[in-house]
């Protein structure tokens, strides 16, 4: 099921957070995906998920404001294996490349820091879903089974941010000793 891991996930890391969050006047910044928008056959549930989070996201800046706010951001292809795409991969995107993890961490990164910014959710797809949707087909590189790339990859993505934005508050991992985050996958 992907609903359980991605919209339920968000909502009860959101629910058990707020007491910290509202505490901290602090950010929250979902994971959903260009897919909520242009699906790719057989991606039913992990659409409606996606599209979930979107609503959630809404949904939070509203109720959780002034104190916290709430976006999310829309990943198009983000090449997080390190493969090597094919100079066509890169082509179809506006910006003539493909997305990289890094792409993802300075998104998050400026939505927790954005103050003026909430309820929003921040595509970050190289100008594809601008460009429209023509037939063309765009999916993780056939070599990372689709489940794993979007489940794995988010978390990862999430760490790296985590990490950036602790080195730029100059907080090192260490001083974190006691504090956990769960993962709802």
């Amino acid at each position: 099921s992907w609903i359980a891991p991605h919209l339920n996930g968000s909502f009860l890391m959101a629910r058990e957070c707020m007491p910290y969050l509202r505490a901290a006047k602090g950010s929250i910044v979902n994971m959903t995906s260009t897919r909520a928008y242009q699906s790719e056959p057989d991606t039913y549930g992990y659409a409606a998920a996606k599209g979930g989070i979107i609503g959630l996201t809404h949904a939070l800046a509203i109720g959780l404001g002034p104190d916290v706010r709430a976006n999310a951001i829309a990943p198009g292809w983000i090449n997080s294996t390190g493969d090597v795409l094919s100079g066509e991969a890169h082509a179809q995107h506006p910006v003539g490349r493909a997305g990289e993890v890094e792409d993802i961490v300075d998104a998050v990164v400026y939505l927790s820091g954005a103050g003026f910014v909430t309820g929003q959710v921040l595509t970050v797809d190289g100008g594809m879903r601008r460009r429209g949707y023509d037939g063309v087909v765009l999916a993780a590189p056939t070599s990372v089974p689709y489940a794993r790339y979007s489940n794995e990859t988010a978390h990862w993505w999430i760490a790296r941010a985590l990490r950036a934005m602790l080195g730029k508050a100059g907080i090192a991992p260490g001083d974190l000793d006691g504090f956990s985050v769960s993962s709802f996958s």
